[in-house]
């Protein structure tokens, strides 16, 4: 019965994560498809998309893994353990020193982004260059708000609040189209004079999706206590985030620094077309995967605190078998519908149809390690939980050094895809060997089910993808897809046929997990007499 209710418990958090992050998504995507209008594909995008994934690297590493990762079940153990005072105590420490540090990082941040810009970006052109630095000093407090807003999120998730840390990004994507509608259009109409003001709106964006938590953690009695000291716990929480930031971090750093280097000498644009590649791929990874990963980590982290180890593996192999029911289907959706959803997203104003074109390309190759990815997002806290933060480490160093090496020979051969291929092999790998060795941890890992669900999973999306595909070309045969609306129904008439596809060879080949999700919405809004009565 406990082992139910905790399976219930994730699906109706993944649930309420899910449809906030849905709407973030969405919304993220019209700010991306403005941004595309705006500025194209080319060195002022490329300019941009540079100067943000340097804070923005830390907002992947605070907003879904390292801050996380050694905070939430620190402060699980407190609220469990320990009374109100200590608590609040612990969460106002913790954001007395980030205010310090964050505040010396900014500083060195604007001060330093000439080297930075260099590191990042050695191809870019002087013109490009100057631009990127003068962006890189305009967005780089950022970081803070980013990694402010990731410590509420902790704290709220702690409590089993998801909603509004899901949906304060929403806020951020809000601000953001403002400025791209209403208020670039006042400065100018080249794109290197209205990229300024969209990197102010992005600034504001980050500061709205940190301030918006607030109310809600009053309302959760949480009290600011100005205090600063380096208590016990304090320090495990750090010495547990030093080594998270790098082990969470190999898929970002793969795709952030390695990407975007070795981009930057693959000519104009690349970068840009990765960017948007990558972006795509996100969107099941960021709606479900990390959804599935961030119900699922408080729970493991209590778990870990009572030292039950055998809900520790059913946790952990639930919800892999729920990451891969939902990103296996995906990956080929994406690889099968890469070329029209990209366009529909994407091509407008500046972004031509060949711009799309390239970026579905890079869509399909990132979209191969997609169940890694998502994988990932449960592996990698589970070793946290159990206070492990060596291995993830030594396994993510290695996954960067072949990710760097596939990179070089592959980026010869395919140019920008290659380094989307080489993300997604490195990803496999690192998720691969991660398993392998929890499983080794815990003696076990109920891996026989995960292998038993994944294999019928994979044949089920494999079917869906070919129905898919025949299906999506007899409407594209029956619809003027240059026509906007009709390009709209093209892509989710597409969508919706894959996912009855997927979902009905799923319940005839018995695959645990749908059957799990149709129970919880039965239950949910069908519910029994019995359920009704009590």
């Amino acid at each position: 019965m406990q082992e139910k209710h905790s399976k219930e418990h994730i699906i109706k958090s993944v649930g309420i994560f899910s449809f906030a992050t849905s709407i973030s998504r969405i919304l993220g995507y019209i700010r991306d498809a403005i941004n595309a209008s705006l500025f194209g594909a080319g060195y002022v995008s490329d300019a941009f998309f540079v100067a943000f994934r340097i804070p923005n690297l830390l907002r992947d590493l605070l907003g879904e893994g390292a801050l996380s990762m050694a905070f939430i079940p620190t402060f699980t153990e407190y609220l469990q353990k320990k009374s109100k005072n200590e608590t609040y105590e612990l969460a106002s420490i913790i954001f007395n020193i980030l205010v310090i540090i964050f505040s010396i990082i900014v500083l060195l941040g604007i001060l330093l982004s000439p080297i930075i810009v260099r590191i990042m970006a050695p191809g870019f052109t002087i013109e490009a260059m100057k631009l990127t630095i003068s962006l890189t000093r305009i967005i780089f407090p950022f970081i803070a708000f980013m990694g402010f807003a990731a410590l509420f999120m902790g704290i709220l998730n702690s409590y089993q609040h998801f909603t509004i840390p899901a949906l304060a990004s929403v806020f951020m994507n809000i601000v953001i189209i403002i400025f791209g509608i209403f208020i670039c259009p006042l400065f100018g109409e080249k794109p290197e004079q209205q990229i300024f003001v969209w990197t102010i709106g992005t600034l504001l964006g980050g500061l709205v999706q940190a301030l918006i938590q607030i109310p809600i953690l009053f309302k959760k009695g949480i009290r600011y206590i100005p205090k600063l000291n380096f208590i016990s716990p304090v320090k495990r929480i750090f010495k547990l985030m030093v080594p998270a930031i790098f082990s969470n971090s190999v898929n970002q750093i793969n795709v952030v620094l390695v990407n975007t280097i070795m981009a930057s000498f693959l000519g104009e644009a690349a970068i840009t077309y990765l960017y948007y590649g990558n972006r795509l791929m996100q969107l099941p990874l960021g709606i479900f995967g990390v959804a599935i990963a961030t119900a699922a980590f408080p729970t493991i982290s209590m778990h870990a605190a009572n030292a039950d180890i055998e809900k520790i593996k059913e946790t952990v192999s639930f919800a892999l078998r729920m990451v891969f029911f939902i990103t296996l289907p995906a990956t080929i959706g994406l690889i099968v519908l890469s070329l029209p959803i990209n366009t529909l997203l994407f091509r407008y104003g500046r972004f031509t149809a060949e711009s799309a074109i390239a970026t579905a390309n890079a869509s399909i190759y990132y979209s191969i390690g997609l169940f890694a990815f998502a994988g990932l997002k449960v592996i990698v806290p589970s070793f946290y939980a159990l206070q492990d933060s060596k291995t993830p480490v030594k396994v993510g160093i290695a996954a960067v050094i072949i990710n760097i090496v596939l990179s070089v020979f592959l980026m010869d051969s395919l140019g920008y895809c290659g380094l989307a291929l080489s993300t997604s092999i490195s990803g496999i790998l690192n998720f691969s060997i991660l398993f392998i060795m929890l499983r080794n941890k815990l003696n076990g890992l109920d891996e026989k089910r995960i292998f038993k669900s994944f294999v019928r999973t994979f044949f089920a999306a494999i079917f869906m993808g070919v129905s898919c595909y025949f299906f999506a070309d007899y409407i594209k045969s029956i619809l003027n897809i240059n026509i906007y609306m009709y390009r709209i129904l093209y892509v989710f008439i597409s969508i919706l046929f894959g996912i009855l596809a997927f979902c009905g060879l799923s319940f005839l080949l018995k695959v645990e997990e749908i059957h799990s999700f149709y129970q919880f919405l039965k239950k949910k809004f069908l519910p029994s007499k019995a359920d009704i009565i009590q």
